[in-house]
């Protein structure tokens, strides 16, 4: 697991990689608050390169989505493979997150 940040037009894109369960999901958790408590009200992860998603790390992105909600804001979901769609959809998940299928044209929502 692993998470690359930067930032295209002042929206910070989180780019994960690998597999995020319950032992790993505690560090998206860090990174993405960290993210909006910097005064990030929209963000973009880009999902090119999960392998696996679990109902933890499912909660923390939950959880992330309603703090910037209260903001105005929201988190986008760009090019997520049909496996990692699919644990989305079985979550009810496909309804509270945009889904993109690139970052690209995630962010031009954004903007």
């Amino acid at each position: 697991m692993k998470i690359e940040e930067k930032s295209i037009n002042d929206i910070p894109v989180l780019k994960l990689y690998g597999r995020f369960d319950s032992l790993t999901s505690e560090h998206l958790e860090e990174r993405l608050t960290s993210v909006i408590e910097a005064g990030a009200s929209n963000i973009c992860l880009d999902c090119q390169a999960v392998e696996f998603i679990s109902s933890s790390a499912l909660r923390i992105l939950l959880s992330g989505l309603k703090k910037v909600k209260r903001n105005q804001g929201t988190i986008v979901l760009a090019a997520m493979s049909d496996q990692i769609k699919e644990v989305f959809d079985l979550a009810g998940f496909l309804e509270l997150f945009a889904v993109h299928n690139t970052c690209e044209e995630a962010l031009m929502m954004l903007q």
